[in-house]
């Protein structure tokens, strides 16, 4: 009877022991390294998070550069002028691309035109540094300032006329313009009115294109008088 109850004991000692070691294999043996898992491969594609100038920005400085942010870094080998695209009326503007961290800048070759809309389109030959092309292509819209007015302004017809007799003593001298002028430069410096070599005081007043010079007091009768328009203006 003891025999018997000793080997139950072991054959319990035993079922113990194969017990741990079956769960210890689960477990990291202390002093082992386990491999690292491999990480997952980058699916994600690239997309635009920004543009310079912005889609339907107006006025924009012909001789602007155009620029594009990405979301990601994009291999710079796959930015250039094929798939960076400056357009207007189908004609495709020259220029020059360059690539900085995730942003790609397109510099046209000559200043764009004036007073133009001009579509940019980057295509979806642009890819990612892990091979990931852009899902679609993507297009924006800018519209450049107009021309600058370097057109001086000129005279276009005074009151009275040039060598005109029996004007009234009382009645103001009028100079009408070509186009609006500056009218802080429309003053008794640069509207003149003399006889002789003497300078008569009055004042200037502006509306629209027309200056007029009122005499402080009235004019003297059977007398010549000079108007003058300075480069002031």
């Amino acid at each position: 009877m003891q025999i018997k109850q000793t080997t139950h004991f072991i054959f319990f000692i035993i079922l113990l022991i194969s017990g741990i070691l079956i769960s210890g294999c689960g477990s990291q043996v202390p002093g082992l390294k386990t491999s690292p898992k491999a990480s997952e491969p980058d699916n994600t594609k690239p997309t635009v998070s920004s543009t310079t100038p912005s889609n339907n920005a107006s006025l924009i400085a012909v001789n602007a550069a155009i620029s594009v942010t990405f979301s990601e870094p994009i291999n710079p080998t796959t930015i250039d002028t094929t798939t960076f695209t400056i357009a207007t009326d189908s004609n495709i503007i020259g220029g020059t691309v360059t690539y900085n961290e995730t942003t790609a800048t397109f510099t046209p070759s000559a200043p764009l035109d004036y007073s133009k809309t001009f579509l940019a389109t980057i295509t979806t030959g642009v890819k990612d540094l892990a091979g990931n092309p852009m899902a679609n292509s993507y297009s924006w819209t800018f519209t450049t300032g107009t021309a600058p007015d370097t057109t001086s302004p000129d005279v276009s017809s005074t009151t009275p006329d040039n060598n005109d007799t029996g004007f009234s003593v009382n009645t103001a001298i009028a100079v009408t313009f070509t186009e609006p002028l500056d009218p802080s430069t429309v003053t008794t410096s640069t509207f003149i009115l003399a006889s002789g070599n003497t300078y008569i005081p009055g004042k200037v007043t502006y509306n629209g294109i027309t200056a007029t010079f009122t005499p402080l007091a009235q004019l003297d009768y059977s007398k010549a008088y000079t108007a003058a328009i300075t480069t002031g203006v």
